[in-house]
């Protein structure tokens, strides 16, 4: 219970010696290895210092206690001397207010002739005996007889001499009362002029009972304050101070770097398994073979979102760009620009869902086929969503004439619904959008017939295709065309939509022949930076690599 308890072993230190010691140390410094704990619910605080000195924790968590507890008892008696100056301060001028209120209710009680207090009692009395007298006296009167009525004296009877006596005696007790009755009026009006005067009286009276309460408060307060600064007991006690530790609080931090390395490793590990067994996306053309069955003939990068020109126009722009060359690729592999006899004249680009690039990868396979062959067309078949128009945007117009089949089912030229596309050699055929069953076109050879018109006169037909799993036209699409590439979005496309895609092309119940032999793959919208991380070391990486040197 003493704030200079120190037992055994305790380690106190002044600052002096603190700083011969240790050297100065920063606020900082003490804050990060300083703990302060509330112990429960009680009100028992520990503090705590850490140090890889077990004498400086001692004597640093010592030392802060010292410092804490002295400068509360300062503090305290700081407070205890403001407040008593300050009460110093107010005592005159609550004894100057005390006074006013004495002298304010003296000189009213003499200005209204209220000398004593208790002269309302005194009048009161004098009322009640006033009132007492008054009623005794008239009670005697009604049994005197000169006050008695009906008294009357006969003709020439006279009074005897004991009669005038009984007169005499009733005039003197009738001069009684009224006189009664004036000091009674008198005092009445006295007590009227006392209560009227007795209502201001009142409220200085209670005005100087509160200063008096005030004053006297303050001076019990002043001797309180004067008493706990003649005892100076502290409210602050060390119960048990601190002592150099025989052992660590930690272990030393350098023993945790090898087992957190193991564990590191072996976390990273599991997450990586994690990851690549929850990835079901294809990213290399290992994968999409492997998974597919079909070889990958290109990967075409992505662009920058914020490019102002659209995809195929950076064939012209750069000619040498990594785009360029991965369509350029495509192109090779699809046409078999290397066998002595390429005869393959219509290829289908299609995929597996919406919104894997299909129909970008479709129009620039085309502008750059038209500059290898005189004459290419794009056509596109997807009756219920047609994208061709939408990516040829600027570029050529929707024709408002009627419709390719219309013309030719009735013998018309098919010419006639045929668009050049500014800048290129290549001719663009819309002909989706009529609204009608697109099956309705195939049990009548429609379509069949159109593609072999094409064929005859163009040297490489480009057919923006429906997806394989969304729409029935697509499949039947596919077993019309020399070639199909099956695009598969980079790190998107899921491995079993891929493959329940392909199984359409290898069903012999709905197509003629198996398609999957003609098929080909094509990664799209492949994100190099990414891409070349991987190290497949396929053309992708080369791409990234080597792009400076070739570009």
């Amino acid at each position: 219970q003493d704030t200079e308890f120190q037992p055994a072993g305790a380690v106190w230190a002044r600052p002096s010696t603190w700083l011969r010691d240790h050297g100065p140390v920063s606020v900082d410094y003490l804050r990060r290895h300083l703990s302060v704990v509330r112990e429960l619910h009680s009100r028992v605080i520990s503090v705590e210092y850490s140090s890889s000195d077990p004498k400086k924790a001692a004597t640093a968590a010592n030392r802060i206690v010292a410092a804490f507890t002295e400068s509360h008892d300062v503090q305290k008696r700081d407070e205890l001397e403001r407040e008593l100056a300050q009460l110093d301060k107010q005592i005159p001028e609550a004894k100057d207010e005390l006074e006013r209120a004495e002298s304010l209710l003296r000189a009213y009680r003499n200005a209204h002739g209220i000398a004593e207090p208790n002269q309302t009692d005194q009048i009161n009395q004098q009322l009640a005996a006033l009132t007492s007298q008054l009623a005794l006296a008239k009670s005697d009167s009604y049994g005197h007889p000169a006050q008695q009525p009906g008294r009357q004296f006969l003709p020439g009877q006279s009074e005897s001499r004991d009669s005038i006596l009984q007169d005499a005696d009733g005039i003197g007790h009738d001069a009684r009362i009224r006189a009664i009755q004036r000091r009674l009026a008198i005092v009445q009006s006295a007590k009227k002029q006392v209560d009227a005067a007795e209502i201001p009286m009142r409220e200085l009276a209670r005005q100087e009972a509160a200063s008096l309460e005030h004053y006297n408060e303050m001076l019990r307060h002043q001797n309180e304050l004067r008493e706990q600064m003649a005892m100076a007991v502290p409210d602050i006690h060390v119960i048990s101070a601190a002592v150099p530790p025989v052992q660590p609080s930690s272990p030393n931090p350098l023993l945790f770097i090898f087992p957190a390395l193991v564990f590191s490793a072996a976390a990273g590990t599991l997450i990586a398994l994690a990851a690549e067994r929850l990835d079901r996306g294809l990213r290399s053309e290992r994968e999409v073979e492997d998974a597919l069955g079909i070889p990958c003939i290109g990967l075409v990068p992505e662009l920058h979102r914020n490019a102002k020109d659209r995809p195929h126009h950076q064939l012209r722009v750069e000619p040498f760009g990594v785009y360029t060359e991965a369509i350029r690729s495509t192109v090779a592999a699809a046409l078999r620009l290397g066998s002595l006899n390429g005869d393959t004249k219509t290829i289908l680009v299609t995929s597996s869902v919406p919104r894997e690039g299909k129909t970008t990868l479709a129009v620039s396979f085309a502008v750059y086929a038209a500059l290898l062959r005189p004459r290419v067309i794009l056509v596109d078949f997807d009756f219920r969503h047609p994208a061709t128009l939408r990516e040829l945007s600027g570029e050529i117009e929707r024709n408002p004439g009627a419709c390719v089949f219309d013309l030719f089912s009735r013998g018309r030229p098919v010419e006639e619904a045929i668009q050049r596309i500014p800048g290129t050699s290549l001719d663009y055929l819309p002909v989706g959008g009529r609204p009608v069953d697109p099956l309705h076109l195939f049990a009548r050879e429609e379509i069949r017939s159109l593609l072999s018109h094409l064929r005859e006169n163009y040297d490489c037909v480009v057919i923006d295709s429906p997806p394989l799993l969304a729409v029935t036209e697509a499949r039947l699409l596919a077993s019309m065309a020399d070639k199909i590439l099956f695009v598969v979005q980079w790190g998107n496309t899921r491995r079993e939509l891929a493959q329940s895609a392909m199984n359409f092309l290898r069903n012999p119940g709905l197509l003629e022949k198996d398609c999957s032999i003609c098929a080909r793959a094509v990664v799209t919208q492949v994100n190099l930076k990414k891409h070349a991380l991987y190290r497949y070391g396929d053309s992708g990486e080369c791409y990234v690599k080597y792009r400076k040197i070739y570009s």
